[in-house]
């Protein structure tokens, strides 16, 4: 279990690493936080420096953990809206917003993303039965970043005239483990400026 990786506040051992040996055939091999963590950390690095078209922010999943703080309860706005890197996202100057999570107690990720271009909110599900609980993060997502623009930008923002839309043809997994994947294939797409049009064999 020796540290092969440890930088920008990650740490990957080897046995974390060991998840990504392929074929994945069992739920062991699930992409476990640090991982997918470490993988939007560097992408959205990369995306920046290549001064891709797209601007991108990918929220930490920790902060998204901590906006729901205990499994099915009701999301707490007051612990994640002064923290630093929350101030810190340039919202004004972004294309995407990405909140990807993990909500507790459920074991699989998922990710809301808002569209400011096309004005959409869209539900990015691996799942082939996504909860039925994803209106209330869905709008819960919503009332952050609208907070965010009115406290830390003084813009005031409304959603009106914005749709809430699962993309059609979301790519599904076959499996009950390969939702680590999914997510971070989908965010990949969305900061290359592309539809998410992988599959599970790819």
């Amino acid at each position: 279990n020796d540290c092969v990786l440890s930088d920008r506040g990650f740490r990957l051992s080897r046995r974390t690493l060991s998840r990504l040996a392929w074929p994945a055939s069992s739920k062991e091999q699930y992409l476990d936080t640090s991982i997918i963590e470490t993988y939007l950390a560097l992408l959205c690095e990369h995306i920046t420096a290549s001064n891709e078209d797209v601007k991108i922010h990918v929220v930490s999943s920790m902060i998204t953990l901590k906006l729901f703080p205990t499994p099915y309860g009701p999301h707490d706005l007051d612990s994640v809206l002064n923290l630093a890197a929350i101030k810190a996202i340039p919202l004004r100057d972004l294309d995407l917003l990405v909140f990807p999570f993990n909500p507790r107690g459920t074991e699989h990720w998922w990710a809301v993303s808002f569209d400011f271009k096309s004005r959409k909110v869209q539900i990015h599900d691996s799942s082939p039965n996504p909860a039925r609980s994803s209106p209330k993060y869905v709008q819960a997502f919503q009332l952050l970043a609208a907070k965010m623009f009115s406290t830390h930008h003084k813009t005031p923002w409304s959603w009106t005239n914005w749709d809430v839309i699962e993309p059609p043809n979301s790519p599904k997994q076959a499996n009950s483990y390969d939702c680590g994947v999914f997510l971070c294939m989908t965010i990949t797409y969305l900061a290359m400026g592309a539809p998410p049009t992988f599959t599970q064999a790819d």
